[in-house]
C-alpha cells in the first residue's frame, strides 16, 4: 500500500518534467548579456531553455515565436510573449510552422530575437562565416568574424608574412558591397556579396558568394564561397 502510495505521487512529477515546454532561443542576433538575461528569465518563469546560433528561416525578419500545430501548452505561447514584452523585446509574430529545417513538436517551440532596427547587423552576422577561394590562382580561406575582423589564410603564402593585409576588419560601404582593410587607412579588398541556391546529388546547398571587384589587389581576383545545407 505505500509502495502505490509513492508511485501516484511521484507520477505527477514525471509527467510535469516531461512535459515542460523547451525553448529552443536563437541568440545569433544577440550579445552574450542579452542572451543570458533572457535565458535566465525564461528559466525563472518554469521553461527549459537550450541556445543555438543557428541562421533564421529566411521567411523570419522580426523576432517572432514557431510553434507546432500539436503544441500541448498554448499558454506558454502567452507567458513567453509577456516576460519578453517586460525585458523590451516585442514578439511581432507568433504562428504555428515548419520553416526550413526548423520543426517543432508538441513540448518545445523556436524563439527568434531580432533586435529593433538592426537589419545591417542582421546582414553582417549573416554572412560571417569562413569562406574558401574559388577562381583562385591560390588556396586562400577568408573568416569573417562577427565582431567586424577578418582573417586571410593562404596554404602557401605568396608574399612575406609581415604583411599586414591578413588580418584587418571589414564593413559594408554600400549594400551589397563589401571592403577589408586595416583599421585605419585604405581598403585592401572590395566584394560584392550574392546569394544562390544550388542542388547537388545530395541535395539543396545556399551559398554566400563574395565576387572580387578589384582589377589589381593581393588576392588576384579571387572569389570566395560559403555554402550552407537546407
Amino acid at each position: 500500500m505505500k509502495t502505490l502510495v509513492l508511485v501516484l505521487l511521484f507520477l505527477p512529477f514525471m509527467f510535469g518534467c516531461t512535459n515542460q515546454t523547451t525553448v529552443h532561443l536563437y541568440g545569433r542576433y544577440l550579445s552574450p548579456p542579452i542572451t543570458t538575461n533572457i535565458k535566465n528569465t525564461l528559466e525563472r518563469a518554469g521553461f527549459n531553455v537550450e541556445v543555438n546560433q543557428l541562421t533564421f528561416p529566411s521567411s523570419i525578419q522580426q523576432s517572432a515565436i514557431l510553434y507546432s500545430p500539436l503544441i500541448e501548452d498554448r499558454d506558454a505561447i502567452s507567458a513567453i510573449i509577456e516576460q519578453l514584452s517586460l525585458l523590451n523585446y516585442p514578439i511581432h509574430k507568433n504562428q504555428p510552422l515548419v520553416a526550413g529545417k526548423h520543426f517543432y513538436t508538441k513540448n518545445n517551440l523556436g524563439l527568434f530575437i531580432l533586435p529593433e532596427n538592426e537589419n545591417l547587423t542582421k546582414q553582417s552576422i549573416d554572412i560571417a562565416n569562413a569562406y574558401k577561394s574559388v577562381n583562385c590562382g591560390h588556396t586562400v580561406s577568408l573568416n569573417l568574424n562577427k565582431d567586424g575582423t577578418y582573417t586571410l589564410f593562404f596554404a602557401q603564402l605568396p608574399f612575406s608574412d609581415t604583411t599586414d593585409y591578413l588580418k584587418g576588419v571589414w564593413h559594408f560601404t554600400e549594400y551589397p558591397y563589401l571592403s577589408l582593410g586595416p583599421k585605419n587607412g585604405y581598403e585592401w579588398f572590395y566584394f560584392k556579396m550574392q546569394q544562390e541556391h544550388t542542388v547537388d546529388k545530395i541535395g539543396k546547398i545556399h551559398k554566400t558568394l563574395l565576387i572580387s571587384q578589384d582589377k589589381y589587389s593581393h588576392l588576384h581576383f579571387c572569389d570566395f564561397a560559403y555554402g550552407l545545407r537546407y
